[in-house]
């Protein structure tokens, strides 16, 4: 696929601080890239560099096909979109007036009242800026950001906030902008729905990359397969681990996970050991990691070394 911006080797510093560090990343048209790490991990850092609103210190840029956007911000303005954090709009400016003028700048806007509809701000579009709830307001910051119908897109923290309603419509406009070639940089912190959003995950921890791949390439590499069940009276999970030949776990009060690959055998294995040792459980269940808990695994892992 073709890369719509990348980075290689970036690095940012602020006087002796060095906030990136050879980081490397692309994104193609088409594909949703989020980009994760704790407060400091150098993702601000990184996206104001392709933006082009920070000079990096060292490295190669390139956002589409331009390789200095600091020297480009007029050139790019009009093909990239920008989703910041209750920025550019004044208090008492109505929904429908901030979206108006934004769409003035583009020679071909997005449809106003369709904007409305698909991200639920038709019911609030005379209301100012001011009184609207944290999920309204970040809703009509996405607007601002797609209204011109960039061709890339950075998105940050595009959830936070909202309610499942509009996390729903939030997704599906991403995915739609996704599959008419969008390239789009996502940044947050709500995992499970970052999760649900993009294709890969480049996770960053101070200023260098300390993982990168789908979400289902990161489970399989650095996640935990399992199966867990409810028992309904102290078991030895000692001996249970020795019969199968895993780790047992006992998590909240009745409840246990084996970390094992859940395949059929197993399953079947698991379900003749606890007959034979009288436990009495129920159902199975197929757990899975979490992005979260991988997440936090690699970040972990990160600062111990």
């Amino acid at each position: 696929m073709e890369a719509a911006l990348g980075a290689r080797g970036l690095t940012v510093r602020y006087g002796s601080v060095e906030a990136v560090r050879g980081l490397s990343l692309s994104v193609a048209f088409g594909e949703v890239l989020g980009l994760l790490g704790p407060n400091g991990a150098g993702k601000t850092s990184t996206v104001e560099a392709l933006e082009g609103y920070r000079r990096p210190a060292g490295g190669e840029l390139q956002v589409l096909g331009v390789r200095e956007p600091w020297r480009a911000q007029r050139e790019l303005a009009s093909s990239v979109g920008v989703m910041l954090q209750e920025g550019g709009v004044p208090p008492r400016m109505r929904v429908e007036e901030a979206i108006r003028l934004y769409a003035a700048f583009y020679d071909k806007a997005w449809p106003i009242d369709d904007l409305l509809e698909r991200l639920d701000l038709a019911e609030v579009a005379r209301t100012p800026f001011r009184r609207l709830s944290g999920g309204e307001k970040q809703r009509l910051l996405l607007a601002l950001a797609i209204v011109g119908r960039p061709r890339v897109l950075f998105l940050d923290e595009p959830t936070a906030g909202v309610d499942p309603v509009g996390k729903q419509a939030i997704r599906s406009l991403v995915a739609e902008l996704a599959a008419d070639g969008v390239a789009i940089l996502l940044t947050g912190h709500e995992l499970e729905e970052i999760d649900r959003m993009v294709d890969r995950v480049l996770i960053i921890d101070q200023g260098r990359a300390v993982a990168e791949g789908t979400p289902a390439e990161l489970r399989e590499r650095y996640g935990e397969h399992g199966l867990e069940f409810s028992v309904e009276e102290p078991v030895d999970v000692a001996a249970l681990a020795e019969r199968l030949g895993v780790e047992v776990r006992r998590l909240e009060a009745g409840r246990l996970r084996v970390v094992a690959p859940p395949t059929p055998d197993f399953v079947a294995t698991l379900g003749a050991v606890l007959v034979e040792l009288g436990v009495r459980a129920g159902p199975i269940e197929t757990v899975e990691s979490s992005l979260e808990s991988i997440y936090l695994k690699l970040l972990a892992k990160e600062r111990s070394a």
